[in-house]
């Protein structure tokens, strides 16, 4: 693991806002298992999916049940970030985790096939229903 990467894990482990904290939070759910990792971006775009994907290779590292990625505050999404929210997916599903999201659909502008991933993902309007329902599971 690279040292950037050590750092941020380390900075997430002992709960401290990292250096990226102008663009992500996070908010380590313990009832879960789970963390929520707020993406501050009004554009998901391309100048800011490998900036995303470094940032989600570092979270990965730390175990956890729920990874919840909330784009409450995303107001256009292209489909470079898509893909890279496909690759976490990918990741996250194949440690036998759980990947959800946080969308609001009349908000966003979006491309279409993000609506064909409801079919992959688990899609909540706010942090606060997603806490409470995979509580249930």
């Amino acid at each position: 693991m690279n040292s950037l990467n050590t750092s941020i894990k380390q900075r997430i482990e002992n709960n401290y806002q990292d250096d990226l904290s102008k663009l992500y939070d996070y908010k380590i759910v313990y009832e879960i298992d789970g963390i929520i990792i707020k993406v501050k971006l009004n554009r998901a775009v391309l100048e800011n999916a490998t900036e995303f994907r470094n940032m989600m290779n570092s979270i990965l590292t730390i175990e956890y049940k729920h990874y919840i990625l909330d784009f409450s505050s995303v107001l256009f999404m292209d489909s470079t970030f898509l893909g890279s929210i496909v690759m976490s997916l990918k990741k996250i599903s194949s440690l036998n985790r759980n990947l959800s999201i946080i969308l609001d659909y009349d908000k966003i502008k979006i491309l279409a096939p993000f609506r064909d991933l409801k079919k992959l993902l688990q899609i909540y309007s706010s942090p606060e229903e997603a806490i409470s329902e995979l509580k249930k599971h």
